[in-house]
């Protein structure tokens, strides 16, 4: 049950009123009694923004692979937020378009593989931009696993220090977005989901190389348990790779799957899951959210037999790999009815007659996004508000390859003499900092040059040379990664980026972000931002906003 107005002190029953009051005047002012339509508003404002008089349940999703239906031949019927929600769910992707802030009549295209190992800082940093200013939510849903936050290290190396700080970082992220979501949303019921993944087992093998090391041609990663070792790991992931595909159907699905499974004494890849889960109950307790955890049996090749059932197996391509495939696992539509039904009955058996009895004015109580942020990327929307950002001596241009999905870019030619120039416009009456986001390739192909190294300077302040390359062996992988690269004057201040290439290559210099966000290195709640951190992407699949009947 909702408390009632009267348990709020009065001074804040009068300052929720005004604001109320304020907010609606403003809505009127700008939506139609003088035949305006746009709404200009501070970001920062904590006014009602609408009051809605629908009695449905309003969900919103965060999440990966499974929360917006990997794997699927229905994601926007089948997955457990669209059960739950009777189809009428949001689900916030990784990446974030400039129409992200959206009404619930015009659906808008979020995307990404929220299980990559960057995910929980973009969305931690720009969860304003990612929901958006309108809408109110009864129930939001929090998908989380063990293995995505702590892969690759939960199965190699768990004492190496820069692995380590990745898998903070991912935690301190994820307390900060859960923070922003409490803050923004008081009254509704945050449910963290905790899933597993069959990618989580291991076993080991009689070791027969000389020196006693095997590296995985993913991550290239020592994957043994000592130099000289009788025995070496064998992830789930090398296992499945090595088997033989059964003929006219999925060895996933076959009988053969079960057989290859028991032939080994399976366990857990990592001694670090109880940290977690203490971690996650520790953060719910804080926020006063709830804790939903599929099980798993306590017998790991029992777990792997069961997860056939659970789990949808989808083959996917991987230059990292010397064959070039790798397998993901999301919840198979059994697995979505699962979680659903049993979240349901645990958590949201009553929720329908208490939004009943509850008064629209309370069910529709915000807070504010502390010190907010704006971010947009047009990676898969081709959508640039120019009311936000501008340019010149680029092009927005579509670089994705045929058969795939559309991926576009702002594009700074090495031909380019005078180079380009992006203005931004600072919402936020503070100085911020700007966050480049652009395309880079492998170390291993940057011998050919694909991206130039580009000088990049905010006014007339010192530049830096953002190096478009990250880790790895494939020519044609391609990440995106996040920059900072300088401060900005608040108070709607517009300011001038100026880019230009330091050489020669073969594929122009491609943007496909801006984030305005609070000061690199400076603490919003308990999180640092850093300075740099990449985002992971799966640009074959995309999870796209439908349209609602009402109003993740």
């Amino acid at each position: 049950m909702f408390p009632s107005m009267s348990s709020i002190p009065l001074s804040r029953r009068l300052i929720v009123s005004l604001s109320c009051i304020l907010g609606l005047l403003f809505e009127c002012y700008n939506d139609g009694f003088w035949g305006g339509n746009s709404r200009i508003r501070h970001p920062l404002t904590t006014s009602l923004r609408r009051r809605l008089s629908d009695r449905n349940v309003r969900f919103l999703a965060f999440g990966g692979p499974s929360t917006w239906g990997f794997g699927l031949e229905d994601p926007n019927d089948s997955t457990f937020s669209t059960i739950l929600s009777d189809g009428h769910v949001h689900n916030a992707g990784q990446l974030v378009s400039s129409t992200a802030a959206t009404t619930t009549s015009v659906p808008s295209k979020l995307t990404g593989n929220l299980g990559g190992r960057g995910w929980p800082t973009l969305a931690s940093l720009c969860t304003q931009s990612i929901v958006g200013d309108d809408n109110v939510y009864d129930v939001i849903l929090i998908e989380t696993s063990f293995y995505h936050f702590h892969a690759p290290s939960a199965t190699f190396d768990e004492d190496d220090d820069s692995l380590e700080e990745d898998i903070q970082r991912n935690y301190d992220a994820l307390g900060l977005l859960a923070s922003r979501i409490r803050q923004r949303f008081p009254l509704a019921k945050i449910i963290f989901v905790q899933l597993w993944d069959p990618s989580e087992m291991n076993y080991l093998e009689e070791n027969h190389d000389d020196d006693g090391y095997d590296y995985d041609d993913q991550y290239r990663f020592k994957n043994t348990i000592g130099k000289g070792a009788e025995k070496k790991v064998v992830t789930f992931d090398q296992w499945r790779n090595n088997q033989t595909e059964v003929p006219w159907r999925s060895f996933w699905e076959s009988k053969e799957y079960h057989q290859a499974v028991k032939r080994h004494d399976w366990m857990l890849s990592s001694r670090k899951e109880d940290t977690f889960d203490l971690y996650l109950n520790n953060l719910a307790n804080k926020i006063q959210a709830f804790m939903y955890k599929l099980p798993r049996p306590s017998d790991p090749t029992e777990a792997l037999a069961k997860a056939q059932k659970l789990f949808v197996e989808v083959e996917m391509m991987d230059y990292d790999r010397d064959d070039g495939i790798k397998y993901q696992y999301a919840l198979s539509s059994q697995g979505h009815r699962l979680v659903a039904t049993s979240i349901r009955s645990q958590y949201l058996r009553n929720i329908q007659s208490t939004i009943l009895q509850s008064s629209d004015e309370w069910r529709n109580r915000v807070g504010d996004w502390g010190s907010g942020d704006s971010c947009q990327l047009w990676y898969e929307t081709n959508q640039i508000d120019n009311k936000k950002l501008t340019y010149q001596g680029l092009s927005l241009r579509s670089f994705s390859k045929p058969m795939t999905e559309p991926k576009y870019a702002l594009e700074l030619s090495s031909s380019e003499e005078d180079g380009g120039t992006i203005t931004v416009t600072n919402p936020f009456p503070e100085s911020r900092m700007v966050y480049l986001t652009y395309m880079t390739t492998s170390d291993f192909a940057f011998s050919n040059k694909v991206y130039p190294s580009t000088k990049v300077q905010v006014s007339d302040k010192s530049s830096v040379v953002l190096d478009p390359r990250h880790e790895g062996k494939s020519i044609q992988h391609q990440i995106p990664r996040t920059t900072a690269i300088g401060m900005i004057p608040g108070n709607h201040a517009q300011t001038t980026i100026r880019l230009e290439t330091v050489e020669g290559t073969v594929s122009p210099f491609r943007i496909v972000g801006v984030s305005l966000l609070y000061e690199s290195g400076k603490a919003i709640g308990s999180h640092k931002i850093p300075s740099e951190f990449s985002l992971i992407i799966e640009p074959t699949h995309v999870s796209e906003l439908h349209k609602y009947a009402d109003f993740f």
